[in-house]
């Protein structure tokens, strides 16, 4: 694990707290954590990250955003971004994550 994620739930186990860089706060940060948060069985952490990364979601990142949120018990974020996905249907079957997702769902 990075030192950074480890840092952040040390953080969280001891104050409900964690802290990052501005810099690190991007989707991809938040959803990591998530990752590392369901894994050490902390679900209010999981809460935590899935608030941020539903700040973030867009077109471009919305399935992988749904299939991390679905594999890690993030139940709240998953219902998101299925509900993300209903409201802009038209513009992500143009992007190429949703010719992937459809592809690979079809193997």
């Amino acid at each position: 694990m990075p030192e950074k994620y480890f840092l952040c739930i040390i953080q969280y186990l001891y104050s409900d707290k964690f802290f990052y860089e501005e810099s690190e706060a991007t989707i991809e940060f938040f959803l990591s954590l998530l990752v590392f948060a369901d894994y050490f069985l902390l679900p209010n952490l999981v809460q935590q990250c899935s608030y941020f990364v539903a700040k973030m979601i867009s077109l471009p990142n919305v399935l992988a955003s749904l299939l991390v949120s679905h594999a890690h018990n993030a139940q709240a974020l998953e219902e998101f971004c299925i509900n993300y996905i209903c409201v802009h249907v038209p513009n992500i079957e143009q992007t190429p994550e949703w010719l992937e997702f459809v592809t690979l769902g079809s193997v």
